[in-house]
């Protein structure tokens, strides 16, 4: 009788774990409980030697530090469109590195991505060093928040590897961790958070996806 019981247990995890990824991947969703507020961010890239990066950081502040990495973004507010915001957040997140020109300048708002939750627009900026994004005290630091950080350029196929573990993975809320060789000192999580691996399988299902077209 107990091991029908942890049959039936075994297979409610499994029913439970393959809807909790539908509902991730469908609606942009952070958890099976609640959507966060609404909320818009920009995939930041560059291109090293012929090889797209994105700009991705780890979460700081104590009530997100159980998140993950992820690229830059936050919630809208009242007063904003969504463009707006995602570029208020980048250049928020960015401490000043990622100028608001700059932004205004490199997004196409039509060029998005929309989820339920969340709105996700392309900018491709140069290679800025990621000691600049992380050297929160130094002269780039134009706002007190440091919720983000430490930053990492990324490699989007290392991403896309991400997204395709997550996309298979049963589990609820599994921990897709970052390759070792691109771990910084200073991280609190070596992990993705889960819900920018559910946008970016959105991303991945683009007719034609920013970071991989030639200009």
């Amino acid at each position: 009788m107990g091991l029908k019981n942890n049959e039936i247990s075994n297979n409610l995890n499994l029913f439970f774990g393959m809807f909790c990824r539908f509902l991730l991947i469908v609606s942009g969703f952070t958890s099976c409980q609640l959507a966060h507020s609404a909320g818009a961010g920009i995939l930041v890239y560059c291109e090293r030697d012929g090889e797209p990066l994105i700009l991705i950081a780890d979460h700081k502040k104590a009530s997100q530090s159980n998140r993950g990495w992820s690229s830059l973004g936050g919630t809208i507010q009242s007063n904003e469109t969504p463009v707006e915001a995602a570029i208020r957040e980048v250049y928020e997140e960015s401490h000043g590195v990622i100028s608001r020109d700059e932004l205004y300048q490199s997004v196409d708002p039509s060029i998005k991505v929309e989820t339920s939750g969340f709105v996700v627009f392309f900018a491709k900026t140069p290679c800025y060093s990621t000691n600049m994004f992380n050297d929160i005290a130094g002269g780039y630091r134009e706002k007190g928040s440091a919720e983000r950080g430490p930053y990492q350029w990324l490699p989007w196929k290392e991403i896309k590897r991400a997204t395709t573990l997550y996309k298979n993975s049963i589990d609820a809320n599994p921990k897709i961790k970052l390759p070792k060789q691109y771990r910084i000192e200073g991280e609190k999580t070596d992990w993705y958070f889960n819900a920018f691996l559910a946008t970016m399988i959105n991303v991945m299902n683009m007719h034609q996806i920013p970071m991989e077209m030639k200009n």
